[in-house]
């Protein structure tokens, strides 16, 4: 049976081609993962900054020339080692939070972070 894992920008940092870990399953990215990976792809920390690029250029070269729908509904992994691939997505959660400013965990004001919209995609 296949699974949905969300990832956090951690898992990313800690492991760039954390997404061959998921096999046959359904991986998805928050696009605020994505904005956090590209924040940190300019720090001082050297290995930080390499893992967060790394975790890019994976992505964007497995997403490729796919349309924003596909991107969302999910583009299929290439197959590692024999295994079935699983399917990486990209989830739009700045648009939910825009649009739902009656959920303060949500909302794009100063005070809004980060890890409630990523935890939010996961429900």
């Amino acid at each position: 049976m296949s699974k949905i894992y969300v990832l956090d920008t951690n898992v990313l940092l800690n492991d760039p081609m954390a997404l061959h870990a998921f096999h046959e399953h359904r991986v998805v990215v928050p696009m605020t993962v994505l904005e956090e990976l590209d924040n940190i792809k300019d720090k001082r920390d050297r290995d930080v900054s390499r893992e967060a690029r790394i975790a890019i250029n994976t992505i964007d070269g497995y997403l490729g020339d796919a349309t924003p729908q596909q991107i969302s509904a999910g583009v299929a992994l290439p197959r590692v080692n024999g295994v079935d691939p699983g399917s990486l997505a990209v989830f739009p959660d700045q648009l939910i939070a825009d649009e739902d400013d009656d959920i303060p965990f949500l909302s794009s004001g100063p005070h809004q972070a980060n890890d409630n919209r990523i935890i939010n995609v996961a429900l």
